[in-house]
């Protein structure tokens, strides 16, 4: 069901929802291709208790939200996606400086980033990319999972590309912390929407072939796993 659809059988005014009037002479895939043609894949992220938006209590720490250039979209603490494709990727949002990024496992920015990666508060994260498919906002997200506990559970999810996969935050602790993360499992109940097939190939061959502009990409800044010492 894509979002005009489930607008008609939620909001929509029944006298127009009655009238059945075709309101384009071009199918939601048409528009969502078009309307994601020029711009970046929105992403999908989970907010930890480091987060200035958390701080400012935009948005409860180990809620997931989709972020894209004008919008963003809380999804709660645990969320159904499908996974769709893979790639590396190295990001480092140190603040007041550009953000750098790289798909490119080889090069020397990745490996740059990835020495820095397990250390705290280096705003740098270097892992696994996941493009997802998300049905409940019926959109393609990137979902970077670089830390050092979404690493582990980001082998959990290549073996379900294509499955429909529930992604909860799960409190980790150790003898000296306590923090809060992603716990992959199988979803227990089929996605609530599903992509148009053209639009997925097509989403799947530009998230495997990023341009080169890419890696200058607007990011928000990365919300590494926060540890708090237990007391």
């Amino acid at each position: 069901m894509s979002l005009a659809t489930q607008a008609a059988s939620n909001g929509q005014l029944d006298f127009f929802r009655n009238a059945g009037i075709q309101t384009s002479a071009h199918s939601d895939a048409d528009f969502d291709k078009l309307a994601s043609a020029f711009g970046y894949l929105p992403r999908l992220t989970q907010y930890t208790d480091a987060s200035n938006l958390v701080k400012k209590r935009e948005i409860t720490a180990g809620f997931y939200m989709v972020t894209g250039k004008d919008d963003r979209t809380q999804l709660g603490e645990d969320i159904d996606v499908v996974p769709v494709a893979w790639r590396f990727k190295a990001l480092e949002t140190i603040p007041g400086q550009k953000p750098r990024s790289t798909t490119d496992q080889n090069s020397d920015l990745f490996k740059e980033i990835a020495s820095r990666s397990g250390q705290q508060n280096s705003n740098c994260q270097a892992g696994i990319e996941y493009l997802m498919w998300v049905p409940s906002v019926a959109k393609f997200c990137t979902y970077l999972m670089g830390s050092k506990t979404s690493l582990k559970e980001a082998a959990k999810v290549k073996p379900l590309i294509g499955c429909p996969v529930t992604i909860k935050t799960h409190t980790y602790e150790n003898d000296q912390y306590v923090w809060q993360g992603p716990k992959v499992l199988e979803a227990s109940v089929p996605p609530s929407t599903l992509p148009d097939p053209a639009l997925m190939k097509e989403t799947v061959d530009k998230f495997l072939n990023p341009p080169a502009e890419e890696q200058g990409e607007p990011q928000e800044k990365v919300e590494s796993s926060a540890k708090s010492r237990k007391r």
